[in-house]
């Protein structure tokens, strides 16, 4: 009777059992394996982990509000006058919406920066801190589980 201790060493002897440290959102983190969608990292590779933030990118959403606002009022003036055209005011629209967009599209991004001996690379990126904060935390228990 072979006992726990003994590991998996005998032909025919099953894979021993992952543990799992976090499974959500397409992203599972388990003692043997990191899994985000489209990739698969094998956690005896990785050397360390951390979060990684990127900074918010709002100058282009600035500029076009910056014009764009400037246009839309001198187009509501240019469109309400007699015999006045719709153009200003439909570029000062399109630009205001735009640079409003741009601004909320900026919004700063948080990563997975992995370590390896082949370098550093970033494994997931998401909008949501707290979702990449739990990732990183599962990725530290599962290094420090693998000893």
């Amino acid at each position: 009777m072979r006992n726990e201790s003994e590991g998996n060493t005998g032909a025919g002897a099953g894979p021993s059992k992952e543990e799992v440290f976090f499974a959500s959102d397409g992203v599972t983190v388990t003692s043997a394996r990191f899994i985000v969608p489209g990739q698969t990292y094998a956690m005896s590779g990785i050397t360390s982990v951390k979060h990684w933030r990127t900074p918010r990118k709002w100058l282009l959403g600035a500029l076009l509000l910056f014009i764009g606002l400037p246009m839309l009022l001198s187009g509501i003036g240019i469109a309400t006058s007699p015999g006045g055209s719709n153009g200003p005011l439909v570029i000062g629209l399109l630009f205001a919406v735009g640079g409003a967009w741009a601004i909320y599209r900026g919004r700063p991004q948080f990563q997975v920066r992995l370590q390896s001996a082949s370098g550093e690379s970033t494994a997931f990126a998401s909008q949501d801190d707290s979702l990449v904060r739990r990732i990183v935390a599962a990725l530290t228990e599962a290094i420090i589980f693998r000893g």
